[in-house]
């Protein structure tokens, strides 16, 4: 039976597809091979559009055969010649025995779960009775069984098809061990009982959209059959090819998806190539003599593009393209939906374009109404732009985004807001805010802003609520200041007048460079316990530079400061009710601050504290003046006098609109002067002197104010903060990274690292929550050790449906460690 299967699969085929002139450069005379398709007749086996792998492997089969002959081989053997037969096993190996061909390779295509792109080569292991597994088989030695040999030619070919197909990687096994040795391993039954060294290829995975998509591309599995081919011709040393070929894939620029019907021009040849409509985008030039070429590509609604490529001999060469559309840009998505209704005041808006835009001319043609200062945020490919507002957008409010026809895209086309193919119009969407509500608190303002950046290392952060919060229920418990996930020492406060006011003063000075985080619990409630409907966060950056940070007065060594009535310069003030004091209440540092309760008499009041001349500090005019202000909400005004050289100099006056304590900071290098008596405006030498603290009557007629930690800060050597590990993966604090990417689609990477000081494992959980809160799908909830961890969301929720466009929210917690990240996802 066999003798006849044989004779049939012996017979030369005299038409195929392409012919090869014998190239005297190689010589594979004397050598005999049989290569086996794979598979055969009714094995699906198929790719997600029905790609049958038997045919495929046929198809590289008969490719590979004829570069053979066109080597001068002497015998090329085949297991099957079309889809009519599917010879075992068993029969296949019968074939090359019976024949005494000298090698036998088997022609495979690779499937598993849709997603790998790997080159994968197999070839017998040797195994032995001398050693049996719990069930009695024979183990694997870990050593070929054809030493030298197979395992040599699986190297090449390994790194030769990865060369040509330019799969993700590459690997080659013993197949007994890869298959999972005693724990149900096997040997490839198509190698075991070979007379002669042979391996089977997986060049790619068919049953991977991209790839089966390549795979129905002839010129595609010329190239995988031409790197068995040279493969071959390299294990023996028989020479090596004269020409070489030259592939790649055009793909649109703005999408990334490869196009269809691209006509490639090879000059000085006038060879022309057009891409299928199998959606790959490939493209090859076959049997090019070496030297250099240019290739030119243009497609329709595309603006065509040239290169210059070197074609080397027995070698791959590769030529992308990135085509930018002829059509103008338009916006693809907006966030949220135009007319959306309840959109959440603190959330970003944003809009995704249909490719890579010009950033500054988008920024210069955006425009939001109602006014909102906010700040800009893109992607890396610059298709999708985020405004944040600073703090809030208006509570129930109609807002009309609009981008001007003068945005323009990386090429300089300009936008087509209204989509009719001509470019220069602008392009409008609308939402509305949601309605305060005014049964639970609210925070209306804070500081410092969403994201801000360069914040002083002692900056006081503030958030006013709308209604009047319950004073124990706002303590360091329920108001937090971190950074790494470390709660950071800060003094609480509450202000119970008409803006509702709480502010946080660090003890310490915060870490240059780092983020930090403000954050109200729902511990935060109303006198009738009425709590906030979720945790308010938000992130700001400290300054680059640290700075030495000089207190020259924390109110510790008494009142060093004369009082209001003894100076000449005040004027209609209430003597008796205008007094200079020492005070224990909401002090920062130590156990005391300065309190000055004032009353004017007349629109002409002010108050001028002078400092003891014994006590007077000379500052440095390089650097930065700063103090504390427990404000009253008076409207009143407050500044600080200045002795230079030649006399006095005024700091700018500041309004008192705001409750609670305030960092008031002033840059001594560059701050608007107001010349008093015998100044200039100017601050003359490299120190001054502080002389007095002055309040003027611009609002209320009298109210009592704090003062404490005045300071001179000087900038000192940049400080760039590194992220400290322990080996490679053993990181010293918590840490909860931004997905990448962002706006994603249709996955994105989470990336978080558990510090080593827990020595043991933990209990994490990640979860993704949508912005009302609800659960959508919990990602990570197992014990895990310190270390870098990720995990990756492919955008479904926890039923296995996808989930709809849209800001979610990723947490992580690990014990007491709690961290939040938003991002965005888009379909």
């Amino acid at each position: 039976m066999f003798r006849t299967t044989c004779s049939l699969l012996a017979t030369l085929l005299t038409m195929t597809p392409w012919t090869i002139a014998p190239l005297p450069a190689q010589d594979l005379s004397g050598l005999s091979i049989c290569i086996d398709p794979g598979h055969g007749k009714n094995v699906p086996n198929a790719g997600p559009t029905g790609l049958r792998e038997s045919d495929l492997n046929v198809a590289v089969t008969f490719f590979l055969k004829d570069f053979l002959k066109s080597a001068n081989i002497d015998t090329v053997l085949l297991t099957r010649v079309d889809d009519s037969t599917n010879p075992t096993l068993s029969q296949r190996e019968a074939i090359a025995n019976s024949f005494g061909v000298d090698w036998f390779h088997s022609v495979h295509h690779n499937a598993f779960n849709a997603n790998n792109r790997f080159t994968l080569m197999l070839y017998e292991e040797e195994r032995t009775a001398a050693q049996r597994c719990a069930d009695g088989r024979d183990m694997g030695t870990g050593n070929p069984d054809w030493p030298g040999q197979s395992d040599t030619m699986s190297k090449l070919m390994a790194a030769t098809i990865f060369s040509a197909l330019r799969t993700s990687n590459f690997i080659d096994r013993l197949d007994w061990t890869f298959f999972g040795s005693c724990n149900g391993g096997f040997s490839l039954g198509v190698l075991n009982n070979l007379i002669m060294p042979g391996e089977l290829s997986e060049a790619t995975f068919h049953d991977n959209r991209i790839e089966e998509n390549k795979l129905r591309n002839e010129d595609f599995l010329r190239l995988e059959a031409r790197a068995l081919f040279m493969s071959i011709l390299d294990f023996y040393e028989a020479g090596k090819m004269t020409t070489g070929v030259l592939s790649g894939i055009v793909r649109d620029d703005g999408t990334g998806e490869p196009v269809n019907g691209a006509q490639f021009t090879l000059l000085p040849l006038q060879l022309n190539y057009t891409t299928d409509e199998h959606g790959n985008g490939f493209y090859a030039f076959h049997d090019l003599a070496p030297g250099d070429y240019e290739v030119s590509v243009a497609a329709n609604g595309f603006d065509g593009t040239t290169k210059t490529i070197t074609i080397t001999a027995h070698d791959f060469s590769f030529a992308d393209f990135s085509l930018q559309s002829a059509r103008p840009p338009v916006v693809e998505l907006t966030l949220p939906a135009p007319g959306a209704v309840d959109v959440s005041v603190y959330d970003e808006i944003g809009v995704r374009f249909s490719r890579s835009m010009n950033r500054q001319s988008v920024e210069d043609a955006f425009a939001i109404g109602p006014g909102t200062v906010g700040h800009f945020i893109w992607n890396t490919p610059s298709t999708t732009l985020l405004f944040e507002p600073d703090t809030r957008f208006k509570f129930d409010t109609e807002f009309t985004v609009t981008i001007a026809g003068t945005a323009i895209d990386e090429a300089g086309r300009p936008l087509d807001g209204n989509r009719d193919g001509t470019g220069g119009d602008a392009f409008f969407y609308d939402f509305t805010t949601e309605p305060l509500d005014n049964t639970r608190p609210v925070v209306l303002d804070f500081f410092p802003t969403q994201r801000d950046t360069g914040v002083f290392l002692r900056e006081v952060s503030w958030a006013r609520f709308n209604r009047e919060l319950d004073p124990a229920s706002v303590n360091e418990n329920t108001v937090l200041l971190t950074e790494s996930g470390q709660s950071i020492p800060a003094q609480v406060d509450y202000v119970g007048d008409a803006l509702h006011t709480v502010t946080i003063v660090p003890l310490e000075p915060l870490a240059p460079n780092r983020r930090h985080f403000v954050t109200f619990t729902t511990g935060i409630q109303l006198p009738d316990g009425t709590p906030l409907s979720s945790p308010f966060k938000w992130p700001f950056t400290t300054q680059v530079e640290n700075a030495t940070i000089t207190l020259w007065d924390d109110f510790e060594n008494g009142l060093l400061w004369a009082q209001p009535a003894a100076s000449a310069i005040t004027r209609e003030i209430v003597a008796d009710s205008t007094i200079l004091s020492l005070t224990e209440r909401n002090f920062i540092s130590g156990s005391r601050a300065g309190e000055l309760h004032y009353e004017f008499s007349g629109d002409s009041g002010l108050v001028h504290i002078a400092r003891f001349e014994a006590a007077v500090v000379a500052v440095n005019a390089t650097g930065a003046l700063g103090f504390y202000l427990y404000g009253d909400n008076s409207g009143n005004e407050v500044r600080v006098a200045l002795e230079d050289l030649d006399g006095f100099e005024n700091l700018p006056w500041r309004s008192i609109n705001w409750a609670g304590w305030r960092l008031l900071q002033f840059d001594l290098r560059d701050v608007d002067l107001t010349p008093g008596m015998n100044g200039n405006g100017v601050l003359d030498g490299e120190f001054a002197k502080i002389a007095a603290v002055e309040v003027r009557f611009a609002g209320s007629p009298k109210g009592t104010i704090l003062l404490e930690d005045f300071f001179n800060s000087t900038p000192g050597t940049p400080v760039f903060v590194e992220i400290p590990h322990d080996g490679a993966t053993r990181p010293r604090e918590f840490i909860l990274s931004q997905n990448y990417p962002n706006p994603f689609n249709p996955e994105t990477i989470i990336r978080y690292n558990i510090p080593r000081t827990l020595r043991a494992t933990a209990q994490v959980t990640l979860a993704i929550y949508n912005l009302n809160g609800q659960l959508v799908r919990k990602l990570v909830d197992e014990l895990q050790s310190p270390g870098a961890h990720r995990v990756t969301w492919d955008g479904l929720d926890k039923t296995g449906r996808l989930a709809p466009s849209g800001i979610y929210v990723y947490r992580i917690q690990v014990g007491a460690f709690e961290e939040s990240k938003r991002m965005i996802f888009l379909k």
